[in-house]
């Protein structure tokens, strides 16, 4: 069984707050299929560990465990947003991990290439230590050659350090606070399957961006076929009235 190995980044800093609850449904949704994945996987096995960061990096757990075992462990005090956002630290972590003493050294050959996600605003309050950090981070071979998206909760405008980080503009996507809940499971979803080179069982390889859209507008159609079906039972309603009057 081949595994593939994903790290998670959650930005908890206090500028997420307002979409917090909403991170937080979304991420246990997403290791909630992927350990029905697990569970059913015949090749490829997924491995998981977040990273949770604002003024400091946290590891939730010291080793990339069964997402199964993640959700046990995984609290709501784990998603509480507070504090600044250093970014420094999170590229100090991230070098590390994708090193031969860290993650590389547990991928065995013909493993897919590890995946890193981060749900983040990136407004960093640590601006010089990030420059400084993200030399050697992006100087790591390993980290360049992983598969990279980054859930953007920000405005267009803003997006230049998450385009970096996440390799290039198509392994961005930009989600507004309010459609958080929405999009970011059915975003990590598809995109994960899309990484990890798993067309055997998404059947698609349709990019970051492509996901995202496909997903809002499967959103935009729930929300018609809603205001559709509520206008028939009214319709039908007032048909029913109408019936009634007529027989009185």
């Amino acid at each position: 069984m081949r595994t593939c190995y994903l790290l998670l980044a959650i930005d908890v800093s206090g500028s997420m707050s307002p979409c917090a609850k909403n991170v937080r449904e979304a991420v246990m949704t997403y290791l909630r299929k992927i350990a029905e994945m697990n569970a059913d996987a015949v090749d490829v096995c997924y491995k998981v560990k977040i990273l949770f960061f604002n003024n400091s990096v946290r590891e939730h757990s010291t080793e990339f465990l069964d997402p199964s075992q993640i959700l046990e462990l995984l609290s709501e005090s784990d998603f509480t947003c507070g504090g600044g956002t250093h970014i420094g630290e999170l590229y100090e972590a991230l070098d590390r991990i994708f090193s031969r003493k860290g993650l590389i050294g547990s991928i065995d050959k013909g493993d897919p290439l590890p995946m890193f996600l981060a749900v983040s605003d990136l407004v960093e309050t640590d601006s010089a230590a990030m420059e400084a950090a993200s030399r050697d981070l992006y100087d790591n071979r390993f980290f360049r050659e992983a598969n990279r998206l980054v859930l953007f909760v920000g405005p267009e405008d803003r997006k230049a350090a998450a385009v970096r980080l996440a390799k290039d503009e198509d392994h961005v996507m930009t989600i507004s606070s309010a459609l958080t809940a929405q999009l970011l499971a059915p975003v990590m979803m598809g995109s994960t399957l899309v990484m990890a080179d798993a067309t055997h069982l998404s059947g698609r390889q349709d990019s970051p961006r492509k996901l995202a859209d496909d997903a809002a507008d499967r959103d935009r159609d729930g929300q018609q076929d809603a205001e559709q079906l509520k206008g028939d039972r009214q319709l039908h309603k007032d048909i029913i009235d109408l019936l009634h009057q007529q027989g009185a």
